[in-house]
């Protein structure tokens, strides 16, 4: 019998849990919900998710810390849903280690399609060349799949590593923005705002390592080059 993919939803937003866990059980995934941080929590923990959607508008919660917990035992996916008023919330949490978020309001049909790659990636981590991805201080280990620069590991989420796979596997060209999105979210989804969220996060973090050297380049309108070193 086939396994279910199950769903963690955390929310203290009632009709909004409410219907996302329906739209979700009606597509037969398997939905735990918990109302609150701890709760969500002691679900993950009791039932191990294999995604979690994660509403960081509750009152009283530390949602950027509750994403680090979660990262220190699971690269599960992890989908923030976030108010345009936030835009500083969904940085903290690609920082913290979220794979994507969801600007409310959203529609039950961008859920689905996120939910959708999300699964993907849930066997996704299959860039088939193991090898060693070299620029200058810069080393992406596919095999291992992690980021070290200047010998220090760099942590990046699962979008933010196969972004720099890209970009590395293409070095000193133009990559556009349909390019990059498609390599990470498949085709039919063309986010250009995501996208940029991502690429200051992965900026953010080799800067905050290596500030001599500028490895990624944008190209405004176009899309982004990895420099060679």
């Amino acid at each position: 019998m086939k396994v279910k993919t199950s769903i963690l939803v955390i929310s203290d937003h009632l009709p909004m849990q409410e219907r996302i866990s329906h739209t979700l059980s009606q597509i037969d995934y398997k939905v735990y919900v918990a109302t609150n941080g701890v709760e969500g929590m002691q679900i993950f923990k009791a039932n191990n998710p294999d995604i979690i959607f994660l509403d960081l508008r509750q009152d009283d919660f530390d949602g950027i810390a509750w994403i680090q917990t979660v990262r220190e035992i699971s690269q599960l996916p992890i989908l923030v849903l976030s108010d345009h008023e936030a835009p500083h919330d969904k940085v903290l949490a690609l920082d913290a280690g979220t794979d994507d978020y969801l600007t409310i309001p959203f529609s039950m049909e961008e859920l689905l399609a996120r939910t959708r790659v999300a699964k993907r990636h849930l066997s996704s981590y299959d860039i088939k060349d193991h090898t060693l991805l070299i620029n200058g201080n810069l080393r992406i280990d596919t095999t291992s799949q992690t980021v070290h620069l200047l010998n220090q590991e760099i942590k990046v989420t699962p979008n933010e590593y196969k972004l720099l796979v890209c970009l590395c596997q293409n070095m000193d060209r133009v990559l556009t923005y349909n390019t990059l999105t498609k390599a990470v979210w498949g085709y039919g989804y063309d986010n250009v705002e995501t996208l940029r969220v991502f690429m200051a996060s992965i900026r953010k973090k080799l800067e905050q390592v290596d500030r001599d050297h500028k490895y990624i380049q944008t190209h405004i309108g176009v899309g982004y080059r990895m420099l060679k070193s």
